[in-house]
């Protein structure tokens, strides 16, 4: 509301401006009329003899209203240069920020279109893509299936931590470029300047092309030792969308989840 005041203050101002310049022309162009009239008025033309110091007088008498019409209407289009050059470097600031954000967003779903190539590239025990990927992921569940919940929580995150090390190590020619390329998308959104709801919303786009056997083996890998710097994101951003606020706005995990709430204390702890 003030910046609208304050719009509408400086169109009042320029009006004025032009108004009284106006003005000034019209009383110089006036000025020897005026005189004129004066000395015809009380039939006195004598004065006229020595018409060089008339003319000096109107001359003087109609410059200066001249000069301060001049300086008014000088004044009145600097103003108006000014409000031009500040809508055009607006417009150049909207153009410019839609610009990055459409560069933005290209490479942003080339690079989902390159992980998606990725999958499709899998090859696992002569089965290709997704169905590929599947039985990778159907090897972690086994692997990390007989875990016992019961020990010591640090003994379980060695445990776990162990247990995906040698899936990873069996499996690296796969998910090793799966896991750069997803990290490399997440720091893209992360480091961009947008605003926190759009980086969710493109963290939401992202989350959409998870199977839950994915978000399985992302959510494995935070605790891996490649996977410290991506749980650093995860957490800010709540990536993996598994995040809610109780009664008292505590930030809490939420009890629906994709995998098994067994290995959720890994995520509230910093081992």
């Amino acid at each position: 509301m003030e910046r609208n005041l304050n719009k509408q203050s400086k169109n009042t101002l320029e009006k004025w401006l032009i108004c009284l310049a106006i003005l000034f022309v019209l009383t110089a162009i006036s000025m020897p009329f005026a005189i004129s009239m004066w000395y015809k008025r009380y039939e006195d033309y004598s004065g006229l003899a020595a018409l060089g110091p008339v003319g000096d007088f109107i001359g003087g008498s109609t410059m200066a209203f001249f000069n301060l019409a001049s300086i008014l209407l000088l004044v009145a289009t600097l103003i108006i240069q000014r409000k031009e050059l500040r809508a055009t470097q607006r417009e150049y600031q909207l153009t410019n920020n839609t610009m990055i954000k459409q560069q933005f967003e290209n490479t942003f779903f080339n690079m989902i279109n390159l992980q998606n190539e990725i999958v499709n590239t899998m090859s696992h025990n002569k089965r290709s893509g997704r169905e590929a990927l599947k039985l990778i992921l159907f090897d972690l569940w086994a692997r990390t299936k007989g875990i016992d919940f019961e020990q010591d929580e640090y003994d379980i995150y060695i445990n776990v931590k162990n247990r995906y090390a040698a899936f990873f190590e069996a499996n690296e020619n796969n998910i090793a470029h799966y896991l750069r390329n997803l990290y490399r998308i997440v720091k893209i959104i992360s480091n961009s300047d947008m605003e926190e709801h759009e980086k969710k919303n493109y963290f939401g786009i992202l989350r959409a092309q998870w199977s839950k056997d994915e978000f399985f083996l992302i959510y494995l890998n935070l605790f891996s030792e490649d996977g410290m710097k991506f749980k650093n994101y995860v957490k800010q951003y709540d990536i993996l969308d598994i995040e809610t606020k109780d009664e008292t706005g505590n930030i809490i995990l939420k009890e629906t989840v994709p995998f098994d709430r067994k290995y959720f204390f890994l995520y509230e702890k910093n081992y």
